[in-house]
């Protein structure tokens, strides 16, 4: 009496294993692609929450608070360069700034010996790359205690930063600060997310 054989054919094996295939080709690019715009959104929202906190603890202590890009990696110093340097790369720090003259009060430096940050921000995640798009946000922003913000003379002034993906293959995003202070994220283009991460 023959064996009955209950496995698979050649042939049934290698359409499944085609069809693993073609799900895994879907599939994984879309996954990807979700996973950076997660980070994407993380970090846009880290940036958010910490400029809502420096806003509202200028407004709480009736003190200067400065948001401003780290000097290094998990240092508690701002960089007090001119140029529009990435961010991602070191990440930021938020504490007083609250120098009693217009001259020292551009130093862009946390108050204290040594200087006490209320919040610091590490690097942003590989493959994040944060760049600001308006002079005024190169280095540092000030936040007064009526909400404003202001660059480092003390003017009103408006500020942008653009978040993308290092490989351009997602929608960056743009977080735009008004004069009064108030912060929003958008969406950008393709164009704007490329132009980016070329950079």
């Amino acid at each position: 009496m023959r064996k009955k054989n209950s496995g698979f054919t050649l042939i049934e094996l290698l359409v499944t294993m085609l069809l693993m295939g073609i799900l895994l080709s879907v599939g994984v690019p879309s996954l990807l692609n979700m996973l950076k715009e997660n980070r994407l959104s993380a970090a846009a929202y880290a940036m958010v929450s910490d400029m809502n906190l420096a806003r509202s603890e200028a407004v709480r202590t009736g003190s200067r608070v400065v948001f401003c890009h780290s000097a290094a990696s998990g240092g508690n110093q701002c960089r007090t360069t001119t140029t529009a340097d990435d961010w991602q790369a070191t990440g930021w720090l938020i504490g007083v700034d609250d120098d009693p003259t217009a001259t020292s009060r551009s130093d862009q430096q946390i108050d204290g010996t040594p200087p006490e940050p209320m919040r610091t921000r590490d690097p942003m995640a590989s493959g994040v790359k944060v760049t600001p798009t308006t002079t005024s946000a190169n280095a540092a922003l000030w936040f007064y205690p009526d909400g404003t913000v202001r660059d480092s003379a003390g003017r009103r002034s408006e500020a942008a930063f653009l978040m993308c993906s290092t490989d351009a293959r997602t929608n960056g995003r743009t977080i735009e600060i008004t004069r009064a202070g108030s912060v929003k994220i958008n969406k950008t283009d393709d164009m704007e997310a490329t132009a980016c991460a070329a950079a």
